[in-house]
């Protein structure tokens, strides 16, 4: 209801506290860069940024991310869909805290991630937190090799059965990968090999969690 009543225009929120923006100490902020670009933060912006945000991150940088998102990976269900969702965008505090709040939505105990072979250690550490496990999809020179992913997935129940210990080990349903410069073999992942594991995840139902802070770094 909160979130609906901010769409009402001169609504007035008083359920979160809001201070009162005039007991705001900064009025502006210019910020100076090494390669002595500034970039200056003007009165309005101060005002919008100082306050309490909306969970999902302030509208000017949510669209910005938007038009960013649109421009380079252009997402198949990107804008409005026959069933009146949407694709959109979310902040949050780094690509781990992200990934935190989507484990604790999406697995339950006993879940199985799928990593990358040699897999960035926060991310081992958010499963180990889940109480659930993770296992390493082998990769090469092109990323994640995709026959390896299948033969994981089609002989889950005889795989699982050495690493369970008594437990009993869900099928996966969620890869996380990093794509471009994989931490730490810097692997590139192939466009031809996306396609591919993306393929068999439309097949086994497996949701991928493609974790790409190096997206736009040159490598």
């Amino acid at each position: 209801m909160v979130y609906l009543s901010w769409s009402v225009p001169g609504s007035v929120e008083i359920a979160s506290g809001m201070p009162n923006p005039e007991t705001v100490p900064f009025s502006s902020a210019t910020f100076k860069c090494k390669d002595g670009t500034e970039l200056h933060v003007d009165e309005d912006t101060m005002r919008k940024i100082t306050p309490y945000q909306r969970t999902r991150g302030m509208d000017d940088l949510l669209k910005w991310i938007s038009v960013i998102h649109k421009e380079f990976h252009n997402p198949p269900k990107m804008g409005a869909a026959k069933d009146g969702s949407q694709w959109g965008a979310s902040v949050c505090p780094g690509s781990l805290g992200g990934m935190d709040f989507l484990f604790q939505a999406i697995m339950e105990e006993n879940d199985v991630v799928l990593l990358d072979e040699f897999a960035f250690g926060g991310t081992k550490k958010l499963v180990h937190k889940m109480n659930s496990i993770y296992l390493g999809v082998p990769m090469d020179g092109e990323g994640l090799v995709p026959e390896k992913l299948r033969d994981i997935l089609n002989r889950w129940e005889e795989l699982s059965a050495p690493i369970a210990n008594g437990r009993k080990m869900n099928k996966p349903k969620v890869l996380v990968t990093t794509p471009v410069g994989q931490n730490p073999t810097g692997v590139n992942t192939t466009r031809e090999r996306k396609q591919e594991i993306y393929k068999i995840a439309q097949e086994y139902d497996l949701l991928i969690v493609e974790d790409d802070p190096y997206y736009y770094l040159q490598y």
